[in-house]
């Protein structure tokens, strides 16, 4: 986990950094800024899970930071840094999106009980269901028949559960071999074949769009044995996941970029 330390005290950072043993803690690197100025460049250039940031800097407000940060679509967890005499501030800290504030001078103690609760935020973000980014960067063909619209809703929101061809068919109110038949008829796919196809654009939206581990990524398509899921995938895109994610990452919208390259190669 990354953290940036916003103040304009030096000797403050310094105090901030010599407070507790960081990597002990779960933070693997601290970076700092004197001003807001410096800590926009440094988000430009590092991938920052945690904010530490003087709420009431000399020439500037934290606050302001902090939405910033909000506009620009950052999900850094923030805590400020505050003082009795600029309470309020924290208030609003608060309704801007900060996790948390800690009173001057900071105490180990305190910074560990935050350190826990950016971790646990970060955890659950990771865990909660990924159906609305899924379906955010899954390109919606207008032409699909309601039959495939059904389907794919269905398939998306239990990837990571049981997809037997008795559910799904009991789920869709057909008999299980009509909708196999159907399904052929309207792809050219099994349903084995087309459900793995599914498992695998979610999996590349995971490895695209977060830091999960692929081992994690794999349990979250439902597939437990991870052996299976590097064949899949690799049959599916002709990459490793751990060579689809260097290759992708920060490089774009892979699903839209395979839908054009098939488009393309079909004219």
């Amino acid at each position: 986990m990354n953290l940036l330390v916003v103040d304009d005290e030096i000797y403050a950072i310094e105090g901030i950094r010599l407070l507790l043993d960081w990597k002990k803690n779960g933070i693997d690197n601290i970076f700092d800024a004197a001003s807001i100025a410096e800590a926009k460049d440094i988000f430009s250039r590092e991938k920052i899970d945690m904010l530490l940031c003087d709420i009431e800097l000399v020439e500037e407000n934290g606050l302001d930071l902090l939405v910033w940060m909000n506009e620009q679509g950052y999900r850094t967890k923030t805590v400020f840094l505050t003082c009795h005499e600029v309470f309020g501030y924290a208030q609003k800290a608060l309704q801007q999106g900060a996790v948390n504030y800690i009173l001057k001078p900071a105490r180990p103690e305190q910074m560990i009980q935050v350190i826990n609760q950016v971790k646990e935020l970060l955890e659950k973000e990771e865990e909660d269901p990924v159906v609305g980014l899924i379906k955010s960067y899954i390109p919606e063909k207008t032409e699909k028949s309601d039959f495939l619209k059904h389907l794919d809703s269905f398939l998306l929101e239990n990837i990571e559960g049981d997809l037997s061809r008795n559910r799904i068919a009991s789920e869709m109110y057909l008999n299980a071999d009509y909708m196999g038949r159907l399904l052929k008829k309207e792809t050219g796919l099994s349903l084995s074949e087309y459900i793995g196809k599914k498992k695998v654009t979610v999996a590349s939206i995971l490895l695209h769009t977060t830091t999960m581990p692929i081992i994690d990524v794999a349990q979250k398509v439902g597939i437990q044995e991870l052996s299976y899921f590097f064949r899949l995938f690799k049959k599916e895109t002709g990459l490793t996941p751990k060579e689809f994610r260097k290759t992708y990452t920060g490089k774009g919208d892979y699903c839209n970029a395979e839908e054009r390259r098939k488009e393309k190669a079909q004219k």
